[in-house]
């Protein structure tokens, strides 16, 4: 009778919501399942000629002047495959050649005037190049897949990560739902035991208060692209670049 009376009740709980109000589907965080919420894709590798002295406008690895350097690059790929805006960081500054201006909601505040106001910034258009800020860090611990001398209690992980230098000036830059950025890193800064790594934030963890005030927010995210990764692309694109018989 107990175990009865149980089941009554327990149909009653859940029955009960339902038949009371209006089910509402949510949208899902994620637009494609089967990836992760922001991820990094290899794109191909080439020589990259850039500009460290002026503004970037969308032909970062074309540059021709007196300030030029070049180096071996990797381009990528950042895709933001959630419902939300992601703000990235970007050395100087995107241009309207590969950027749209926007204002962002979560920073609406009073201005002096009693007016509401917003926080302006840059949305980047679909598959646009960008110089993103991005930094590396070195794997600890034990690579359990190396040889050891006897006596050795692993192979370990001591590589250390390259100073990669940050821009005197950067912004802001956002990338829409499901939209995504190409850009290119030295490989110089990915070795053994080393990735590299992007800071973004949702758009609705940005907030303001003046027109002085920058978009705030309390953490960050970061999105990694490792070098085992890298080793993988580079050689399954060398092998494709191979003449066929």
């Amino acid at each position: 009778m107990r175990s009865s009376l149980f089941k009554i009740v327990f149909l009653f709980v859940i029955i009960l919501p339902i038949s009371g109000q209006e089910i509402v589907a949510q949208e899902p965080i994620l637009l494609s399942p089967s990836h992760a919420p922001v991820y990094i894709q290899f794109v191909r590798t080439g020589k990259c000629t850039k500009d460290f002295s002026n503004f970037n406008h969308g032909n970062l690895c074309s540059s021709k002047g007196p300030d030029v350097r070049s180096f071996n690059a990797a381009w990528l790929r950042l895709v933001n495959n959630t419902r939300w805006a992601i703000g990235i960081r970007v050395d100087k500054g995107a241009t309207e050649e590969n950027a749209t201006p926007v204002t962002i909601d979560s920073t609406e505040f009073i201005d002096v005037d009693g007016q509401k106001a917003w926080i302006g910034k840059m949305i980047a258009k679909d598959a646009s190049e960008m110089d993103v800020v991005y930094n590396s860090e070195s794997e600890k611990g034990c690579d359990f897949n190396r040889s050891i001398s006897k006596g050795e209690r692993c192979f370990p992980r001591e590589t250390k990560p390259p100073e990669i230098r940050l821009p005197a000036m950067s912004s802001d830059l956002f990338i829409a739902p499901g939209k995504s950025i190409i850009f290119p890193i030295d490989l110089s800064h990915i070795k053994q035991y080393v990735n590299l790594y992007v800071l973004y934030n949702f758009s609705w963890e940005y907030s303001g208060k003046s027109y002085s005030a920058f978009p705030a927010y309390d953490l960050q995210h970061r999105v990694y692209f490792g070098w085992f990764e890298l080793g993988e692309a580079i050689d399954k694109e060398t092998e494709q670049k191979k003449p066929r018989a």
